[in-house]
């Protein structure tokens, strides 16, 4: 959850935590942080945004969703350009995911 005009990043470990307003998982202050995608993999865009204090694997479940998280953290972070995304992914950008926890992904 990232509100309007703030740069402070709350997750959840799933949706319903956050719809039921359990406590966050954790925050992250996205000011200064990079944000690069990683892969997209069968319409997943998983990406990582890396802070001072953190990095926070995130996912977005379609490119509409990925690119509505670039548009939300654009003012806060710079973009990298990383990883090549499989045929028929958007566009070839880079960056943003879902807010509901960690990516659990090792790397």
């Amino acid at each position: 959850m990232l509100p309007p005009g703030g740069s402070l990043l709350s997750y959840y470990a799933n949706e319903s935590d956050y719809l039921s307003g359990k406590d966050a998982k954790g925050c992250l202050e996205t000011s200064g942080a990079t944000v690069f995608l990683k892969e997209v993999k069968g319409g997943v865009h998983r990406f990582t945004v890396q802070a001072a204090a953190r990095e926070l694997k995130l996912r977005a479940p379609s490119a509409a969703d990925y690119d509505a998280w670039c548009r939300a953290l654009r003012p806060y972070v710079s973009m990298r350009d990383s990883v090549a995304a499989d045929a028929g992914a958007s566009s070839g950008r880079q960056s943003a995911g879902n807010p509901f926890g960690d990516d659990d992904d090792d790397d």
